[in-house]
């Protein structure tokens, strides 16, 4: 993470803080306790609490923060601050009222430590964006009409060694190379923003058109796999029973061969429909769309996540391809979803080789 990744992260959240009354809520709550404890047989007080409660559940249910970019909720994680924010903190909170072997004084005992963890966070934030000012750091938006795709790496994946993490940045551009072709018509070369560590991000800098696609298929790959993700977890459960080697092979294959033909027919879609291409090359890409969907759904089966995160639509701009480009990226990257299945990756899929570069 760079700062000026840091920098923007920073910012959503004090705005997040800021535009929820996420503090002055509890606040609010941790106060109506208080009066609980020192006067329990005042009744209003209980009405207090109640719709002191009632207004933090209203007043973080506007947070934005289970939109952000799967890549901002894992720095935030990683930071140790991704439970403070939105429903995080809100199911917190609801967990200690639910509980209901708490005394009032253990709730507001519990409920003062939320308060002081966020209190800590939103004056860190201050300074740290007061920080960033004073030294004139900028901050990693996106351009007008530009788009960012992020791909979030399991260090397992690649098993934290550096042959092997080049060899899935090379997989990786043949994997997008197609997407890009069939948007704009064009096999352009990836830009890379930003290389992170942890889980390995890599950011990369696209089109907003290529981006509209890759949410697309992401999506279409994420529908299918919520299928087979309860085949999968059923599975492993077989599989701590020991159930035979055979027949389990034969419920991987099965589960392999549902993802293969829904990927089919997904890349006959993304082809058909595309008008850039001529009909020539489209059979040819249907090939490669095809395996680079399979590909794709190989790493969310392995933990990877892949998001877009955009920059306005540039002043001026009526043209209707965009402003529906950045509409479906807008909405359908919203169900991107940041998962990690039960049981084991099962999925293998053939995907682009080496050999088709040449």
């Amino acid at each position: 993470m760079n700062v000026e990744r840091l920098h923007v992260i920073a910012s959503a959240v004090q705005d997040d803080l800021s535009s929820t009354n996420t503090l002055p809520a509890l606040r609010r709550l941790r106060g109506a306790l208080r009066n609980v404890i020192s006067e329990p047989q005042q009744s209003e007080h209980q009405q207090a609490l109640s719709e002191a409660l009632q207004g933090f559940r209203s007043d973080v249910s506007r947070s934005g923060a289970a939109r952000f970019p799967q890549s901002w909720r894992q720095i935030l994680e990683d930071l140790g601050v991704d439970d403070l924010l939105g429903d995080s903190l809100r199911d917190q909170v609801d967990r200690i009222f639910a509980d209901n072997t708490l005394t009032p004084t253990i709730a507001e005992s519990q409920i003062g430590e939320l308060t002081d963890a966020v209190e800590e966070l939103q004056g860190s934030l201050e300074s740290l964006l007061s920080a960033f000012s004073h030294f004139t750091l900028g901050k990693e938006d996106i351009a007008p009409g530009d788009a960012e795709l992020s791909v979030l790496i399991p260090r397992e994946a690649v098993a934290s060694e550096l042959p092997k993490l080049g060899e899935e940045l090379l997989q990786i551009q043949r994997v997008l190379g197609p997407f890009s072709e069939l948007a704009t018509g064009l096999r352009r070369p990836l830009t890379v923003n930003t290389i992170a560590s942890s889980d390995f991000g890599l950011f990369m800098a696209i089109d907003f058109q290529t981006a509209k696609l890759i949410v697309e298929a992401v999506g279409l790959i994420i529908k299918t796999y919520e299928i087979i993700g309860r085949l999968r977890t059923n599975t492993q459960g077989l599989r701590d029973d020991a159930l035979g080697d055979d027949l389990l092979a034969l419920i991987d294959e099965r589960i392999n061969t549902k993802m293969a033909e829904a990927n089919t027919a997904a890349a006959e879609e993304l082809v058909v429909t595309n008008t850039k291409i001529d009909d020539g090359r489209k059979q040819e890409l249907r090939t490669e769309v095809r395996l680079s969907l399979n590909a794709l759904a190989n790493r969310i089966d392995h933990g990877y996540n892949i998001d877009v995160r955009m920059g306005p639509i540039p002043n001026g701009t009526d043209d209707p391809e965009t402003a529906e480009a950045a509409r479906v990226i807008i909405t359908a990257g919203e169900a991107l979803k940041y998962f990690k299945p039960a049981g084991r990756p099962i999925l293998s899929l053939p995907e682009p080789t080496a050999d088709a570069d040449s």
